[in-house]
Formats: structure tokens, sequence, C-alpha cells
């Protein structure tokens, strides 16, 4: 493990994600696990947050393996792409901005 705690370790990842399954899509603390943990465009937040919900990771040995590939699915099922959701990256900048000004 590095001095920043990175990579998290599995339970570590697993706390989180049961943390992040209470959080609303636009919570602020999305934007690091979709950026840190889960290294996935914004974009994507729809879909990872839908997959995290799902609980198919509960019993996966290794949940990001496991959420990356329910994520790939519902991408395609959600028709995400990086231009249909403007909105939500507007959101995810705005919510990004606050955290960095705290």
């Amino acid at each position: 493990m590095t001095s920043r705690g990175y990579p998290p370790t599995r339970d570590q990842v697993r706390k989180n994600l049961e943390t992040l399954r209470t959080l609303p899509v636009d919570a602020p603390e999305w934007i690091p696990f979709m950026r840190d943990v889960m290294r996935m465009p914004l974009w994507l937040l729809p879909a990872v947050h839908a997959a995290i919900q799902q609980g198919g990771w509960i019993p996966a040995t290794d949940p990001i393996i496991a959420l990356r590939g329910s994520v790939r699915r519902l991408a395609i099922e959600m028709k995400l792409s990086n231009s249909e959701k403007p909105g939500m990256a507007e959101l995810l900048h705005a919510a990004a901005e606050d955290e960095s000004d705290s």
C-alpha cells in the first residue's frame, strides 16, 4: 500500500461500496470513487450506481472486477454515452468544484 492508502484493500472497498449504496447518485462522494477506485469516466456513473444498488458485487471475491462487468452490461442497457448525459456531467462537475473548495 502506498502512503496515500491506494490501492484500497478489498475490505475498504466493500465498506466504501456499502456507504455509496446509501447515497444518491448526485452525492459528491461518487467523484473520487469513480476517479480513484473504478477508474471510469463520470458519464458511466448512472450504470455504476445501478450496479452497486443491484448488489452482485457482494458475494464476489473481487468486488471491483464484478462491478466493472455489471457496469459494462448496464451501460449498454441504459444506452449511455459520453454525450447523452450533459445534465449529469454538469452536476458532477459542480460537485467536484465544491469538493476541491473544501
